[in-house]
């Protein structure tokens, strides 16, 4: 992909006037991005140089919206900047990535580009930052806010709601700090699940 392409698939994800400065940044510091479809399990990830490959890379999902695209992004590019000064001598989410990827975000929030209900989340976030931007449940539901479609999730849901994640029936049960204690309907086995987690609303289970 060419450079003007790689602009372009940039400025899909990323806020206005963004898509540039990020593109020299990958570029000067030898990275190669690669955007995902959804990934359940992670949001981003890098990989650094090996014998085989003599490049960073980071890989970051094409469905989040452009505020969390942005925070991944960044998130991974604290990743880069640890191992460049650090190699493996220190943890991946230790003190030296929580004090690097802090003030990279503390320096994007000078800059007014999110949404004022994303700034006052990630402002307390970059204070000390967790592995992942999902465990921060504040956070994640200002994001979820710009998500397209805006698809309904766990916390939004009464207590006894019926819901599908998957191919699993559950009914909504008490809540655990952040998760919620959730009956699966056709086995009566009790599960955890994340007051995050998008859902399908059930109104009749027996049309199912």
């Amino acid at each position: 992909m060419n450079a003007d392409a790689q602009l372009m698939e940039l400025e899909k994800h990323l806020p206005a006037n963004l898509a540039e400065e990020m593109l020299e940044v990958l570029k000067k510091k030898n990275t190669q991005l690669t955007i995902t479809k959804k990934r359940s399990t992670k949001l981003g990830d890098y990989r650094r140089p090996s014998s085989k490959v003599n490049y960073h890379r980071i890989s970051v999902n094409g469905s989040l919206n452009k505020y969390a695209f942005l925070i991944t992004l960044v998130h991974e590019l604290a990743h880069l900047e640890v191992y460049e000064q650090y190699k493996n001598k220190v943890l991946p989410h230790g003190i030296e990535w929580k004090n690097t990827f802090g003030k990279m975000l503390s320096n994007l929030l000078a800059r007014n580009i999110f949404p004022d209900i994303i700034s006052i989340e990630l402002s307390k976030y970059a204070q000390n930052p967790k592995a992942s931007s999902v465990s921060d449940v504040n956070l994640m539901l200002a994001l979820k806010k710009f998500d397209e479609g805006n698809s309904p999730i766990l916390n939004d849901l009464p207590n006894q709601a019926v819901f599908q994640i998957g191919k699993k029936i559950f009914e909504k049960g008490k809540k655990r700090r952040t998760r919620y204690l959730c009956k699966e309907v056709n086995t009566n086995r009790l599960y955890v699940i994340s007051g995050l987690a998008e859902i399908k609303l059930l109104t009749d289970i027996n049309n199912i």
